[in-house]
């Protein structure tokens, strides 16, 4: 589990620190960087030089020594990725978060913190254990950035701070659509009766 603190500074600003959970970490490297990137790379060349050697095979000709070093290279390199990935996120990670009017700030334990606009974000939704405020806007990648509770009143502030500029993701859009009872209202049908 995440444990996460939370303060206000005399300026305003919301202040979240919190350490995640390697375990949850290392699910979410392998789902975003070692499957996308290196895995599919790998598992195209691998089935490429698979079906090499299954051709030659068909055909009674010796398979290539070449396809077969390739595939084994194939093999050593998505492990080497898996294994990276492993020990980049085997400890805990800690993340400092601002939020104030202009957006929200995430810093890592290593380089500059990232700064987002609050135009960026599209949605936020809050489950029992995190907001999680979501960026999906058109030819832009996709992009969530998950928020522990700190189960304080701390987050009553920073839920406010999102209702304010952000729309929930369970609130429906204003104006979205208009439902209308054409029995109820044969003027709204028809302009010209009357």
């Amino acid at each position: 589990m995440s444990t996460a603190t939370g303060e206000i500074t005399a300026d305003g600003s919301l202040v979240l620190r919190y350490q995640t959970d390697p375990r949850r970490e290392f699910a979410a490297r392998m789902r975003h960087q070692v499957n996308p990137l290196t895995g599919v790379v790998c598992g195209l060349i691998f089935c490429a030089c698979l079906f090499l050697v299954a051709v030659q095979l068909l055909f009674s000709v010796r398979p290539s020594v070449i396809a077969l070093v390739v595939m084994l290279l194939c093999v050593v390199v998505y492990a080497i990725a898996l294994v990276r990935a492993r020990a980049a996120t085997s400890r805990v990670q800690r993340r400092k978060v601002v939020l104030d009017d202009r957006g929200l700030a995430v810093a890592g334990e290593q380089g500059p913190p990232v700064s987002y606009a609050w135009p960026r974000f599209t949605r936020w939704q809050e489950n029992d254990t995190d907001f999680m405020v979501i960026s999906r806007i058109p030819r832009q990648p996709a992009m969530t950035i998950v928020l522990p509770l700190t189960e304080t009143a701390f987050d009553d502030e920073l839920r406010d701070l999102l209702h304010a500029h952000i729309d929930p993701d369970d609130d429906p859009i204003d104006e979205a659509f208009i439902e209308m009872d054409w029995d109820e209202e044969p003027d709204k049908r028809n302009p010209d009766a009357g």
